[in-house]
């Protein structure tokens, strides 16, 4: 990152009545990292939508992550859950569906969520390495982010993928149309802990592969392996690669057009 501008995440904290904490002094120790957070408490007001409050800066480029503070009390408020509903969809249409949307965890597990709040990450503030955990989410879209309009595919991290905070997995799927063969590459040596398909989203992998291969060969003179399958992907079908920490230096995917084809073209994920 040296020279660069550090990424910056947008973190709000969304109250009806009263604010149940300050956030504030968490979200500042960022401060010097290679993450930028700016933190608002935001009253949410009925005259006005969430979304009329928060979307001037949201759309603003130099955002590059969305994360909103969820408390018990916000959960116990109906119009709290529906405006952020409605904001989660309109900000995912308006910056992406790989634009980072991060549910930011104070006293309330995953699974209370409703499910149009079980976005891509779901953090809790009480986990020691929650910045950690929004800063990767950032840095390694960051990368991607300059040649977004080049790359054909919608690219994914999720951080501690099934709880192990070892455990890194990368989604990956068309951003149009459908793919019915596909491999992922790796660097030779690196051995995946889990692939496969499944929903979009980083919930969960499907155990069946269909016409699963492997194999190894050469990208650009570096040493691969190469491994894949047959379920049909989509831009609500992923396909899913985890990976131990640290990541390596690049991951490649590519489609191929009969299910024992080798990779041909790969588009190269770089992750440093």
């Amino acid at each position: 990152m040296t020279g660069e501008k550090a990424p910056i995440v947008w973190i709000t904290y969304p109250w009806i009545d009263f604010p149940e904490t300050e956030f504030g002094g968490q979200v500042r120790q960022f401060t010097g990292g290679e993450v930028e957070a700016v933190y608002d408490s935001v009253r949410m007001m009925a005259e006005i939508s969430l979304w009329d409050q928060l979307s001037a800066k949201i759309l603003e480029k130099d955002i590059r992550g969305w994360g909103f503070i969820v408390t018990p009390r916000s959960l116990m408020r109906k119009r709290w859950v529906e405006e952020l509903r409605v904001t989660v969809a309109k900000v995912l249409k308006e910056r992406g569906m790989e634009f980072p949307v991060l549910a930011l965890l104070h006293g309330v597990k995953e699974e209370d969520l409703p499910e149009p709040l079980r976005v891509r990450f779901c953090i809790p503030l009480s986990d020691p390495s929650w910045r950690q955990m929004v800063s990767s989410a950032l840095l390694i879209r960051s990368n991607i982010a300059p040649t977004k309009l080049e790359l054909r595919y919608v690219w994914a991290v999720h951080p501690e993928f099934g709880g192990n905070p070892a455990h890194t997995a990368i989604e990956v799927h068309p951003a149009e149309g459908g793919i019915d063969y596909w491999r992922f590459a790796l660097p030779e040596g690196v051995e995946p802990v889990q692939w496969g398909q499944g929903p979009a989203g980083g919930k969960r992998i499907l155990p069946i592969r269909l016409n699963e291969i492997w194999g190894s060969g050469k990208h650009e003179g570096c040493e691969i392996s190469w491994f894949g399958a047959g379920n049909f992907l989509s831009p609500t079908e992923s396909a899913y690669v985890v990976l131990r920490s640290p990541l390596p230096e690049f991951i490649g995917f590519g489609e191929v057009f009969e299910p024992h084809a080798p990779p041909d073209k790969l588009e190269i994920f770089e992750t440093e």
